[in-house]
């Protein structure tokens, strides 16, 4: 089914999912508990956000290369952290999260992870060495090396720690990787999640993402992966939206495990909304003044289903509609596959963590690069 709205440049609009065969998810409500304002806690932007054993919240601020811990009622406990090259030092906080009571840091520019204590002193680094061995018997070492003559490159992100120390991450790699043979790399993939040992060097395929569908419509109207993994690198979830053929209308969620296994797989419908004449003109007014020149008219003006996602440690997925307006609906998937609840939100916010009864938000605020952190109690 598609529907008429009429929006304004850069917001989507809000579809609704129906799990063929499910029952309809139960409405949470919701209540803001606390928040660590920005303003007034000098925090830019948030790059990562995690609930200690003892409730503890803790973000890291990619900005100025920093790490700040606040207790449950958003008081602020603990700063450590900066930009270089030492112990305690980072260039590029790209990841973290909880093993036991021991905080990972992730650095994809330094090539480590720095393990830190619930003070945030350091207790240990770590150095990732990204290495993969090509069907050729070959490897590729480090962020970049050249493997007979051509350059091949391995620039991880989204990585998890599983239990066992062992990392789950979705490495981008150059076009001309020769891949080992039983990988079976289908055509047009974007990128692998692989499996790590402690130091870097990849063990295991656990699963290709799936390429972007062909579009030629304006880049806000393009269906997109979306995807997560869990902190604690458990889980993968990938939903993928689909435009043509006889599934059109649908987007398939995948959730799997750190062994590569598919937990589940489901095919959820969406009611597309068509998008308002006005909103295709100014899109195509702002594109055109960026490009300097006009960009093709596009045919379909339906827009994407989902926003973004969040993986629990324990399975739960939490999936953003678009939104046109100043609220957002969070959809609640268990380790099933199941629809079973759903929560509205303000639009600004996404889930960063999740626990029975609470969820922790990022929300951005007016003044760009910077944002605030907004939890909530659901029922």
């Amino acid at each position: 089914m598609i529907r008429q709205t009429g929006l304004y440049l850069g917001l989507l609009a809000v579809p609704l999912l129906t799990a063929t065969g499910q029952t309809q998810p139960r409405t949470l409500l919701v209540e803001r508990a606390g928040a660590i304002e920005a303003a007034s806690n000098h925090l830019t932007h948030v790059g990562w956000l995690g609930i200690s054993p003892g409730n503890d919240i803790i973000v890291t601020q990619p900005v100025d290369q920093s790490i700040r811990v606040f207790d449950a009622s958003g008081k602020p406990k603990v700063a450590a952290g900066r930009g270089g090259d030492g112990p305690g030092e980072y260039r590029a906080l790209s990841q973290a999260g909880w093993k036991g009571d021991t905080v990972w840091v992730f650095d994809n520019r330094l090539a480590r992870v720095t393990l830190l204590t619930p003070q945030l002193t350091v207790a240990r680094t770590v150095p990732f060495s990204f290495v993969l061995t090509l069907a050729n018997g070959e490897t590729i070492n480090g962020n970049s090396t050249n493997v007979n003559g051509s350059a091949q490159t391995i620039f991880p992100s989204l990585v998890g720690m599983n239990a066992d120390g062992t990392y789950s991450f979705e490495p981008s790699f150059s076009q001309s990787v020769t891949f080992p043979e039983n990988w079976n790399r289908p055509p047009r993939t974007s990128n692998a999640y692989v499996r790590a040992n402690p130091i870097g060097a990849v063990t295991r395929l656990l699963a290709w993402t799936p390429p972007s569908p062909p579009c030629d419509n304006l880049p806000s109207l393009c269906p997109r992966i979306v995807k997560a993994i869990s902190p604690n690198g458990s889980r993968i979830a990938i939903a993928e939206p689909t435009v043509e053929g006889t599934d059109s209308g649908t987007f398939r969620l995948t959730l799997i495990s750190q062994r590569g296994d598919t937990v589940f797989s489901r095919r959820v419908p969406y009611d597309g909304l068509l998008v308002s004449q006005a909103y295709v003109d100014s899109s195509l007014r702002v594109i055109s003044a960026r490009n300097g020149t006009p960009p093709k008219k596009p045919a379909v003006t339906v827009m994407p289903p989902l926003a973004a996602a969040f993986v629990a440690d324990d399975g739960t997925t939490w999936l953003a509609e678009a939104t046109n307006g100043d609220q957002r609906v969070w959809l609640q998937v268990d380790n099933n596959g199941q629809l079973t609840a759903k929560v509205t939100l303000p639009a600004a916010a996404v889930i960063r963590a999740a626990s029975a009864g609470r969820i922790w938000t990022v929300q951005r605020t007016a003044v760009p690069n910077v944002e605030d952190v907004v939890w909530y109690t659901v029922r």
